[in-house]
């Protein structure tokens, strides 16, 4: 069944022109539970030994869509002075947060995630760390949707193994990669979808009350067990219009009072003070709204959109931000 969902989605790519989110592969047939008592899970306490929270003294920096640009992010991560000219992570203890879409678009996607890699191992070595989150282009290739893939980005790992049959010659080592349990798929199932540091939750798309009441970390958790390859299937809430890596509810330029109010609810829920996403691009920069609960630092930065890098540096209250020229 995986390998006619990824035919089939190859051989729609053309037809489809527009983002938007793909269902989880069939799974068994639903039946109808007649002795269904569960309750509604409840919201999960704040409490600094969840798995998805962090709290540290550290610097805490973030960006977020870089879209296959390796220009882009380098530039960014020099502007931020945690990585140097030769791409060599500097930044001693500080945490750096990427909210997800290295993938798509751009040329250099191979490269950009293998980058990523390379600091994250360099800076817990260095005492700090880099929590990669997933977006919808990271979840959408291990679902095997490769409409948004530049030509170069199959050509770039044509060395991977793996036998994926009913798959055209072309894309073979680029879905032989990011297929659940693929090497690249298991390589970023480390912080999967939403994290927290300190006073902020990072998120790509945004985070609602379903999403609190569901648990963050049973999200983060089934949605890694899939992508390692011990799962059937992503979590069905993950791929929602409103989930945590689709939605744009706290995105648009003006979020209605519902959504402010809903942010303010998950955010007290989990004793946090801002959300940060990305997914939405600010043509304007990085901007705050809700009465500055939420951040949005998605600025186009790669060459596909044409704006400018940013980041977020949790150093300040409020946080600053800095712009790689």
């Amino acid at each position: 069944m995986k390998k006619i969902f990824v035919l089939a989605i190859f051989l729609l790519a053309a037809a489809s022109g527009c983002e938007t989110p793909q269902k989880a592969p069939p799974q068994e047939p639903a039946v109808e539970k007649k002795t269904e008592t569960k309750e509604e899970p409840k919201p999960e306490a704040p409490t600094t030994t969840r798995d998805f929270y962090k709290s540290t003294e550290s610097r805490v920096v973030a960006f977020a869509d870089v879209h296959g640009d390796l220009q882009a992010l380098r530039s960014i991560l020099r502007a931020t002075k945690l990585v140097d000219e030769n791409d060599s992570w500097i930044g001693r203890d500080a945490i750096l947060v990427q909210t997800g879409d290295l993938l798509d678009r751009g040329p250099d996607e191979r490269a950009v995630v293998d980058l990523m890699l390379k600091l994250a191992k360099e800076a817990e070595a260095a005492g700090g760390g880099i929590i990669q989150l997933n977006g919808n282009h990271e979840i959408m290739n291990v679902m095997g949707d490769l409409r948004y893939i530049p030509s170069k980005g199959f050509e770039d790992f044509q060395d991977i193994p793996g036998e994926v049959p009913n798959v055209p010659e072309v894309a073979r080592g680029r879905v032989a990669a990011w297929l659940p349990a693929g090497p690249y798929a298991k390589a970023l199932a480390t912080h999967g979808v939403i994290a927290g540091v300190n006073n902020a939750l990072f998120v790509h798309g945004g985070v609602s009350m379903q999403v609190v009441r569901y648990g963050i970390d049973r999200l983060n958790s089934e949605t890694l067990a899939w992508m390692r390859g011990v799962a059937p299937a992503p979590p069905q809430l993950l791929l929602a219009q409103d989930g945590p890596i689709w939605s744009r509810r706290y995105s648009e330029p003006e979020p209605s009072k519902s959504a402010c109010d809903e942010l303010g609810n998950v955010l007290d829920t989990l004793g946090l003070k801002i959300m940060v996403v990305g997914h939405t691009v600010q043509k304007n920069g990085a901007t705050q709204a809700c009465g500055g609960r939420v951040w949005r630092i998605d600025t186009g930065m790669s060459a596909h959109y044409g704006g400018k890098p940013h980041a977020l540096d949790f150093s300040t209250d409020p946080p600053s931000v800095i712009v790689a020229e």
